[in-house]
């Protein structure tokens, strides 16, 4: 492997390393709140439907 490849080589594996850490906080950014939500907590939060009779 020549140092060009080389070079090549660790600047793909940055760039892919970035944009994996980009998509992680953007979908931590948006659905985080429910990932760390226990299920019963999260059940009743929303009043968006009127409980049943």
């Amino acid at each position: 492997m020549q140092l060009s490849e080389a070079i090549l080589f660790d600047l793909s594996w940055l760039f892919f390393g970035a944009w994996a850490i980009v998509l992680l906080a953007s979908t931590w950014a948006v659905f985080g709140k429910d990932f760390f939500t226990p299920a019963q907590a999260r059940q009743g939060s929303t009043s968006e439907l009127p409980p049943r009779p």
